[in-house]
């Protein structure tokens, strides 16, 4: 499994945010100006202060899986166990209702097993 680097901060303490496979190529493909917009605002924030502690830019979806949510994009994540001052996004969706479709968050706890199992195995790598 290969996690790709999507954000570092130039300072410490910062967050590094990593998206598994497709991510970027989804935030790449967000037509909308402002939500790219607020997507690369989120990044910013998140790097220098770790995810907002709003739950208007940022909730819990489960024990530990966690969606970002800047503009109209969604991007489920979880803390990576074993890098500090490390999220992994998941994947990313386009708001559709006031609720986060439960087959998300169940994508995003199915790429958290897959992380899991990958990492024990020893076939996780970093791309920086």
């Amino acid at each position: 499994m290969i996690l790709e680097l999507l954000w570092r901060s130039e300072g410490w303490p910062g967050f590094t945010i990593f998206g598994m496979h497709g991510v970027s190529t989804f935030i790449r493909s967000v037509a909308n100006a402002d939500d790219a917009d607020a997507i690369d605002a989120m990044f910013e924030y998140v790097t220098q202060h770790g995810p907002p502690r709003i739950k208007s830019k940022c909730r819990a979806l489960s024990d530990k899986i966690f969606e970002l949510k800047p503009g109209a994009v969604r991007l489920p994540f979880f803390y990576d166990p074993n890098r500090r001052a490390t999220i992994v996004i998941t994947h990313g969706f386009m708001k559709q209702s006031q609720k986060t479709p439960r087959r998300e968050r169940e994508s995003a706890e199915r790429q958290f097993a897959i992380y899991l199992s990958a990492y024990r195995k020893g076939g996780v790598r970093y791309e920086e």
